[in-house]
C-alpha cells in the first residue's frame, strides 16, 4: 500500500496535467478566432470626419497570414494592410501580431520598427487602442461577423483635450466626466477573396 503523501503527491501532478490541458486548449480555442480570420480580405475603406461626413475613400486589402503553416498551435500571423487611393498612391502597412505569453486574450501588433501595439480579443473582435502623444487616440477592431465571409475593420480617432466637462453624483460618489473629442472614423466591411 501506498504512503498517502504519495498517493497526494499523485493526485496533485495528475490535477495539475489536467489543468494545465484545459489551458492550453483553451488558449487554443481562443487563438482559433484569430486562425478563423485568416486569409486575404478586400473592400473599400470609408473615411469619414466629424462635421464633415464622408471625405475619402480608398480599395483596402487585408493579409491574415500564420507564420507557420504546418503548426495547429501557431501563435504569430503576418498581418499585412494594403491602401490604395487615388490622393494617396498605394500605402502598405507590414506588421505582425504575436499571441502574448500571458494571456489567450492578448496579443501584440508589432509594427517591425519597435512600436508594440497592446491588443484584446474580446469575442470575435480584435481590438487595439494607443495614443500618440501629446494628445491625439486611436482604436481599431477586427471583427469577423457571424456570416464568417466579411470582416469589419474600423478605425475611429479623435483628441484627448476634453471638449466637455459635467459632474455627477451617485449616493455618496461623486464623478467628473471628461467628454473627449471624436475626429472622425475609417471603416470597411471586407469580404474574404481566398483562405490562407
Amino acid at each position: 500500500m501506498k504512503p498517502l503523501h504519495q498517493f497526494s503527491l499523485i493526485m496533485v501532478l495528475a490535477f495539475g496535467c489536467v489543468v494545465a490541458a484545459s489551458l492550453y486548449c483553451s488558449a487554443q480555442h481562443i487563438h482559433q478566432q484569430i486562425r478563423n480570420m485568416e486569409g486575404v480580405w478586400a473592400g473599400t475603406l470609408l473615411i469619414y470626419q466629424a462635421e464633415k461626413g464622408l471625405v475619402d475613400s480608398a480599395k483596402i486589402e487585408l493579409n491574415i497570414i500564420p507564420i507557420s503553416y504546418n503548426k495547429p498551435d501557431n501563435r504569430e500571423w503576418k498581418w499585412q494592410t494594403i491602401f490604395e487611393s487615388t490622393k494617396y498612391g498605394k500605402i502598405t502597412k507590414d506588421y505582425l501580431l504575436k499571441a502574448h505569453q500571458d494571456s489567450a486574450y492578448r496579443y501584440n501588433l508589432d509594427e517591425q520598427n519597435g512600436i508594440l501595439l497592446p491588443s484584446f480579443l474580446l469575442g470575435s473582435a480584435l481590438y487595439t487602442r494607443y495614443e500618440l502623444a501629446p494628445q491625439d487616440w486611436y482604436m481599431s477592431c477586427y471583427e469577423l461577423l457571424p456570416d464568417g465571409f466579411t470582416l469589419r475593420y474600423e478605425v475611429v480617432f479623435g483628441t484627448n483635450t476634453p471638449k466637455t466637462k459635467h459632474q455627477s453624483t451617485v449616493g455618496t460618489q461623486t464623478y467628473t466626466i471628461l467628454g473627449l473629442g471624436t475626429s472622425g472614423s475609417q471603416r470597411a466591411y471586407l469580404t474574404r477573396k481566398k483562405r490562407k
